[in-house]
């Protein structure tokens, strides 16, 4: 009869639901022990489609299908992130791009005045400032001609002190330059890329020219015959450059 009776009792405890069970006062592992599974089910569950999403816009190492239906979504991204940074964050820092396809090089222009540096207190304008510049770092070499011969910017820095995270920026992403010309940087710069010659890639330094000056501002030349016209224009720019090295992406593989 005991032992009848312990059985029963033990068949009742195991039909007792887990949330009852911790109420009364033991033990709830078996919550814990699932809830731990079902945890590490839904991160699993979240890197996976991380993965996947990751994969949907990867490199060109994807099969061309894949890159072509990626293509809408990247261009569409892009032209977003594009919008944020030339018409509400920073209006005006682009003053020009173009990709000249006949001289194999693509021409950036900014003027720093017109970044505005609060943006940075923001973490998620921050990220958006940098994503614009990666797909920007992917519009300005659309091709491998543009790559060998690299490109032309010429910066307006009218005694901003930005110029130092140009130049981080430039040393932890190298690029290929031509040229790269700061008008109207303040002396406290030029002493700067001075001292700095021994931790900049030497290939950014050779190129590198500040101290530039003209009567004017370059705005004055790239901003016509409205800035935001010239806006549009730079951003219809950007996009075409970013189609055509999609395009060359999709069509020629190593």
């Amino acid at each position: 009869m005991a032992t009848s009776s312990a059985n029963q009792t033990h068949e009742e405890q195991e039909d007792v639901d887990p949330a009852e069970q911790s109420s009364t006062g033991q033990p709830n592992n078996e919550h814990s022990v699932d809830g731990k599974k079902g945890g590490e089910e839904e991160n699993r569950a979240d890197s996976e489609s991380y993965d996947e999403e990751e994969e949907e816009i990867s490199s060109p190492s994807v099969p061309p299908s894949v890159t072509m239906q990626a293509e809408p979504k990247l261009m569409e991204i892009s032209n977003q992130i594009y919008k944020k940074i030339m018409f509400e964050y920073h209006p005006g820092w682009i003053l020009h791009f173009d990709f000249h396809a006949e001289l194999g090089h693509s021409l950036y222009v900014f003027d720093f005045t017109g970044l505005d540096r609060r943006i940075f207190r923001c973490h998620r304008k921050t990220s958006t400032v940098f994503q614009a510049l990666y797909y920007m770092s992917h519009a300005m070499y659309p091709n491998l001609e543009t790559v060998r011969k690299g490109q032309v910017q010429i910066n307006m820095i009218d005694g901003k002190t930005v110029t130092r995270m140009l130049l981080e920026i430039h040393g932890s992403y190298p690029s290929n330059f031509a040229q790269i010309c700061m008008y109207h940087t303040p002396m406290a710069v030029n002493l700067m890329v001075a001292l700095a010659k021994r931790s900049l890639p030497k290939n950014f330094l050779e190129k590198l020219v500040v101290g530039c000056t003209f009567a004017g501002r370059l705005d004055q030349f790239y901003g016509l015959p409205t800035i935001e016209a010239a806006t549009q224009r730079t951003l219809n720019n950007l996009n075409g450059a970013l189609r055509i090295r999609y395009e060359n992406e999709r069509t020629f593989k190593l």
